[in-house]
């Protein structure tokens, strides 16, 4: 059996599965070449199966801004 990320999902189920699958799509767009730029993200999760039936579907957003000196 497969268990959920520990990352954000843990925060909303508690469970595990037969099946996780996940897409992530991100970009980033540049300011001042690598010393600033913004990101931003979304991925899209789904752990299936498991005891009676339970798994959990959702999508989690990221943003950031990075900079160096």
């Amino acid at each position: 059996s497969l268990r959920r990320q520990t990352r954000y999902e843990s925060l909303v189920v508690d469970g595990r599965g037969d099946q996780y699958q996940a897409l992530y799509l991100g970009g980033q767009y540049f300011i001042n070449g690598d010393k600033l730029k913004l990101l931003a993200g979304a991925e899209y999760s789904d752990l299936s199966g498991g005891p009676a039936g339970r798994g959990f579907e959702g999508v989690t957003y990221l943003t950031g801004i990075r900079f160096s000196f």
